[in-house]
């Protein structure tokens, strides 16, 4: 588990690192319009959502295993339930920002090739990691 949770420290660096790339070509190209810059900005917005991808699909795993799923309650709702609620609407905003950031330097097209690859990825979350979560749970309280 430690060498998982290590890979998990490293990628979200990476993330973080990326979305700063991100923010400094954004505000430092003279030309943020150029079809270059716009290849670069979109690479580097893949690469973010695949870490995110990889670090959300980890943390999905490693839940599994988590004694946190069986027990803590917040009156009748379960704790593990506010927490998912609360990671994916984090998660989403992640992905919403980068979109409005793109809108906001008057980059449209950008915006909009982000924004769909945004929510391809949000589909595929929701079919690799968070449906089969969802049905690892009722098993387990069967």
């Amino acid at each position: 588990m430690e060498i998982i949770a290590n890979v998990q420290q490293t990628l979200s660096i990476f993330a973080g690192f990326t979305v700063t790339m991100i923010t400094l070509l954004v505000t430092l190209f003279p030309n943020p319009s150029n079809i270059l810059a716009q290849v670069t900005l979109f690479t580097l917005n893949l690469v973010f959502d695949l870490l995110l991808f990889i670090i959300l699909w980890n943390v999905f795993g490693l839940r599994r295993f988590s004694k946190f799923l069986q027990g803590t309650h917040l009156g009748s709702v379960r704790a593990g339930d506010v927490q998912d609620a609360l990671s994916i609407l984090a998660v989403g905003l992640c992905g919403v920002s980068i979109s409005l950031m793109f809108l906001l330097i008057n980059l449209t097209y950008l915006a909009i090739a982000s924004g769909a690859m945004w929510i391809i990825w949000f589909v595929a979350c929701w079919i690799v990691m968070w449906k089969p979560y969802k049905e690892y749970l009722k098993r387990l309280q069967q």
